[in-house]
């Protein structure tokens, strides 16, 4: 299965088309839109000891990817108008959100905007999930300084 998606990603590769800039802009902007919209729904679903830095998690993972690419190219090769259009905006909406969340998961995991998304899932949540029975405590780093200041002004 590896090696047919490795190969099918080559062929979404090779099939984008970056002359449209508008397109590309839309699908970055619709990338933007779902990210935001994946944190109200983890907040809905997630139990309410879950601690930030897992929901942070949780709000980043939402990469799309062959399955969409399989759709959009669907309308092209059918001949509907606009089938170019839907496969440029879907190629690029499957490119920002693979960007966006390698650059995002970098970021939580160096704890560097874990203050954003505490301002949505409030600051009584803990940040790491405490150890489990028998297993030693997981070291917590120190708060960037914007995490300090955002702590500061909430008291």
């Amino acid at each position: 299965m590896f090696l047919l998606r490795t190969f099918f990603f080559v062929y979404v590769g090779i099939s984008i088309v970056l002359d449209n800039w508008y397109l590309l802009a839309l699908g970055a902007g619709l990338t933007g839109l779902l990210f935001l919209a994946r944190i109200p729904v983890v907040l809905a679903t997630a139990a309410r000891q879950t601690p930030q830095f897992d929901m942070a998690f949780m709000s980043i993972m939402i990469p799309k990817g062959l399955g969409a690419a399989v759709l959009a190219t669907l309308p092209a090769q059918r001949g509907v108008p606009g089938g170019a259009t839907i496969q440029t905006i879907t190629f690029a909406v499957i490119m920002a959100t693979t960007l966006f969340s390698t650059g995002l998961f970098f970021l939580v995991e160096k704890r560097r905007i874990l203050g954003f998304y505490a301002l949505f899932f409030g600051r009584d949540r803990p940040l790491v999930a405490p150890p489990l029975p028998g297993q030693p405590h997981r070291k917590i780093e120190a708060p960037t300084r914007a995490q300090a200041a955002l702590a500061n002004t909430a008291t």
